[in-house]
């Protein structure tokens, strides 16, 4: 089960920051990561050798960022933390939305296990609040690192009707790289990485039906994009292993279509 490690954790708030010298030494870290991946980059043929040994490992760590702050953009207004945020972590709280990546993790976990060369891999889901001390420890060791890249409801052409664009994203890399805050800077170094961007409905919406029986067609359009995200990224995987493709990027439909007259 994926625990959230506390409220400001998962509703995206960062922390205070710690002593001086925390602050120093994470900055030293991400500076050392960022000068490896200036001067290694691994080919695909190299990074598959050694995804291979990493599923030899005894376990894996499925590590899963719950921060996500929902947007909700309307005509007119600028994309800031006094409006379209604001607005979107008003409406999340109102109907009790959950940040799209555990959902995603679910699905992307059990995608793997079903995959019978993956059958045998164990993999242990942790939420990254939770999980500092044991990240420290495998310092160079890699893990998997789930997040939420995009989250937001937008208005369509109509300028009345929206939709719901949730952008997740699933990468191998060396825990002491997540755990220093880096986790989602490109860097060449990375195993693997693999998007997935959701829109939907396939027709936009008014507003009022997406708040009606409660935010119903909130959840399910959340629910739709972690299940066909998870099962993508993990068909892609599994693609790269066998193959050294399928690796980048994957954009589930066009934009929705615009509404007919009402």
């Amino acid at each position: 089960m994926i625990r959230r490690d506390s409220a400001d954790h998962a509703s995206g708030r960062s922390r205070p920051a710690g002593r001086g010298t925390s602050a120093a030494r994470a900055c030293a870290a991400t500076l050392a990561l960022l000068l490896l991946a200036a001067c290694f980059s691994l080919d695909q043929p190299q990074r598959r050798v050694q995804l291979e040994a990493l599923l030899q490992e005894p376990e894996l760590l499925v590590i899963v960022d719950l921060r996500a702050s929902l947007a909700f953009v309307t005509a007119g207004r600028a994309l800031t933390f006094s409006t379209g945020f604001a607005a979107g972590e008003q409406l999340r709280a109102e109907f009790d939305l959950p940040p799209p990546a555990p959902g995603f993790a679910e699905a992307f976990v059990t995608a793997l296990r079903e995959k019978p060369r993956l059958a045998a891999v164990r993999l242990r889901v942790i939420d990254l609040g939770e999980a500092e001390a044991i990240l420290r420890e495998r310092g160079a060791g890699q893990v998997f690192y789930l997040h939420t890249g995009e989250w937001r409801l937008y208005y369509d052409l109509s300028l009345d009707h929206y939709v719901m664009k949730v952008w997740l994203n699933a990468q191998i890399e060396p825990a002491a790289q997540v755990v220093a805050g880096s986790g989602t800077y490109a860097l060449p170094e990375r195993l693997w990485e693999a998007s997935c961007t959701f829109r939907g409905p396939e027709k936009a919406q008014p507003i009022e039906a997406w708040r009606a029986e409660g935010g119903t067609l909130l959840r399910q359009v959340l629910a739709e994009a972690q299940q066909r995200c998870g099962q993508k990224a993990a068909d892609l995987f599994v693609e790269f292993l066998e193959g050294g493709e399928a690796q980048g990027a994957f954009d589930f439909g066009d934009l929705p279509k615009e509404p007919g007259p009402r």
